[in-house]
């Protein structure tokens, strides 16, 4: 069987491979959901958690590349590198400063 170029259609699978890629599929869905999940359940902040999960593309690129045999042209390249940049300046967020509490226990007028 010729190796798939992408100028035609992909080759059937069969139903074993088909059930194991649809199975993969949910996995990898259902542990990045649980995973954006654990990320705003740790305090992480929407403002910097939703920006990076719309970057998946970065992951995906890669695997084309390798697998899919894709070409990544200048501009493609510029946009991933612009893309990790983002990643390195969302994450040197200075944190705000907590204000100081006192723990001074709080008297009644008629204790004085």
């Amino acid at each position: 069987m010729p190796a798939w170029n992408g100028d035609m259609a992909p080759p059937p699978l069969r139903p074993r491979e088909r059930r194991l890629l649809i199975a993969l599929v949910g996995f990898t869905l259902g542990f990045g959901n649980l995973a954006i999940l654990a990320a705003f359940a740790r305090g992480g902040k929407a403002s910097i958690i939703t920006p990076l999960t719309g970057l998946y593309p970065v992951v995906s690129v890669p695997i084309a590349v390798c697998f899919l045999k894709e070409t990544v042209g200048a501009r493609e390249a510029i946009g991933i590198a612009l893309a990790l940049l983002s990643v390195v300046a969302l994450s040197h967020e200075k944190r705000p400063v907590e204000p100081e509490i006192s723990l001074q226990p709080i008297t009644s007028p008629s204790e004085t």
